[in-house]
């Protein structure tokens, strides 16, 4: 999975300032990281708390224990395993493909190549479900086609967004339900996951 770093604060317990970082939330477990290049030393178990900053305005508050205590990095432990349910839902990625999508509409011959166009980034990929970040606007309901020939073969794959969270000022995070797939994308997804497992080094992290 590739982590991703959010702009996050860190609050004592009782909601005093600490330090404005990142927060990375993994795949796994019920522990969140934050970073920065200057983190606060605080002894093991001291009740903290890290909230995600959306556009701005503070989200998810991750409130926990510290599980370990570094000059760039505090690791928290013991949070809501409901509320990093929730947060994995939006912020979970496996993949990085900068592209376009067409917006699909169902007609005869329609053509992938002729259709309006958005810009995204797709960071997570599944047979199911399909993430992208992108900052153009468009609605819930709205269906689009991925139509990928790298890093790996990805055809006419039809996806609606069923949510869409603001993650800055510009960029907006949109979470689409597959419609439509063929087996032989599912079997390219597969392998190019797979592949991206097998891998010792990842890309960088992705930074939203």
């Amino acid at each position: 999975m590739y982590p991703i770093f959010l702009d996050a604060v860190l609050k004592s317990e009782d909601d005093e300032l600490l330090e404005y970082g990142s927060v990375c939330i993994p795949p796994e477990g019920n522990t969140v990281d934050f970073k920065n290049e200057f983190v606060p030393l605080l002894k093991l178990e001291t009740p903290v708390q890290v909230t995600l900053l959306l556009n701005g305005e503070e989200s998810f508050c991750f409130k926990g224990l510290v599980y370990l205590s570094s000059g760039k990095l505090l690791r928290i432990t013991s949070i809501s395993d409901e509320l990093l349910a929730q947060a994995r839902k939006i912020f979970t990625a496996n993949v990085c493909v900068h592209t376009k999508l067409a917006l699909y509409e169902y007609k005869p011959f329609f053509s992938f190549y002729h259709a309006p166009k958005i810009s995204g980034t797709i960071y997570y990929l599944s047979e199911e479900s399909i993430k992208v970040l992108s900052i153009e606007q468009i609605d819930v309901g709205q269906k689009l086609m991925v139509n990928l020939t790298s890093p790996f073969v990805f055809k006419q794959v039809v996806a609606e967004v069923t949510e869409k969270i603001r993650f800055s000022s510009l960029a907006t995070s949109y979470l689409c339900k597959v419609v439509s797939i063929s087996s032989a994308s599912v079997r390219n997804l597969e392998s190019y996951l797979a592949e991206l497992n097998e891998k010792e080094a990842l890309p960088e992290d992705l930074q939203f």
